[in-house]
């Protein structure tokens, strides 16, 4: 059991130190490739979503795996360490101090819905709890749907757009 080899070493906080600096490095490193593109189209937006998206999930995953292993407690859940760490990359500003997650999270559900895409309730949400800026996430979700509504597009998906909407409330 990997949990009672870090008990018995007693080095579960150097563990969970390195293993949350690992992760903002990593996050930091996809939003920095994402911003050094000259043109960010659609695919490239779709991209830097799943992969955060992906990205959260794993870790997730680990931490559950991780901590049904580990006796007494959740270091995880205990300290502020790993949720500081995401919420850093996934709270990345641009020049003008918006956020650039929250500007495309809400980029790639219009891109989702403008193209008949399936979109992943599971992926929006990992992210978006994330976000701070939801001020900012927000006003963007409003315009892209505002594009929507103009080009006859937004009722296309209203049940799901709902849904997404009451997803949004209950994490506010």
């Amino acid at each position: 059991q990997i949990g009672n080899l870090f008990t018995f070493i007693n080095s579960i906080d150097i563990f969970v130190s390195l293993f949350t600096q690992s992760i903002e490095k990593y996050g930091k490193h996809i939003i920095n490739d994402f911003l050094q593109q000259k043109q960010k189209n659609k695919e490239h937006i779709i991209t830097l979503i799943n992969t955060i998206a992906n990205l959260l999930i794993t870790i997730n995953t680990f931490i559950t795996k991780f901590t049904s292993s580990y006796p007494n407690k959740n270091v995880f859940e205990s300290n502020n360490q790993l949720y500081n760490a995401i919420s850093s990359f996934i709270n990345v500003t641009t020049v003008n101090n918006k956020s650039i997650l929250a500007i495309h999270l809400a980029q790639y559900i219009h891109i989702c819905f403008k193209d008949k895409m399936q979109i992943s309730f599971d992926n929006i949400n990992h992210i978006f709890k994330y976000i701070r800026d939801k001020d900012v996430f927000e006003y963007s979700y409003r315009k892209y749907f505002g594009m929507r509504l103009l080009n006859g597009l937004a009722l296309i998906n209203e049940s799901t757009e709902l849904e997404l909407l009451k997803e949004f409330k209950k994490q506010c």
